[in-house]
Formats: structure tokens, C-alpha cells, sequence
């Protein structure tokens, strides 16, 4: 079953163990998002279910993100 970016991000907020411990309130602190593009964000010129929507999440959330690739 395929998952979506959204969902991953959710997760990985709630999961101390993934960033490094920088605790406000008992919060993780999320510095900042790394996301590859072709494969998490999208295939070829699709964008994959939840992409839009995890893009939208990290800006409400106002969590500073950087689209990275590898493809030439």
C-alpha cells in the first residue's frame, strides 16, 4: 500500500527518535525538511498522492523546506 509524504512527515514529527533531541514543551522541533523531488514529490511530471498537501502542511506549519534532486 503506498504512503503518502503527508502521512510520513505526521509521523516523523511525532517521532523523537528521527531529529535530533531539541525538545520545547515536550515537542519535537523540526529545523527543517530535506525533500527529493522525483519519487517522494513526484514521478515524472505527476506529483504523488499527498505531495501538494505535505507542501501545504510544512508551510502552515511554517517548518522551512528545500526541494532537492539528483536527476539530470
Amino acid at each position: 500500500m503506498p504512503v503518502s509524504v503527508t502521512s510520513v512527515l505526521e509521523r516523523a514529527a511525532r517521532d523523537q527518535g528521527s531529529y535530533r533531541d531539541r525538545r520545547e514543551g515536550g515537542v519535537v522541533k523540526i529545523d527543517a525538511v530535506l525533500l527529493d523531488i522525483d519519487g517522494v514529490l513526484t514521478v515524472g511530471d505527476e506529483p504523488l498522492p499527498g505531495a501538494v498537501e505535505a507542501v501545504r502542511w510544512l508551510r502552515d506549519e511554517r517548518i522551512p523546506f528545500r526541494c532537492v534532486t539528483n536527476t539530470t
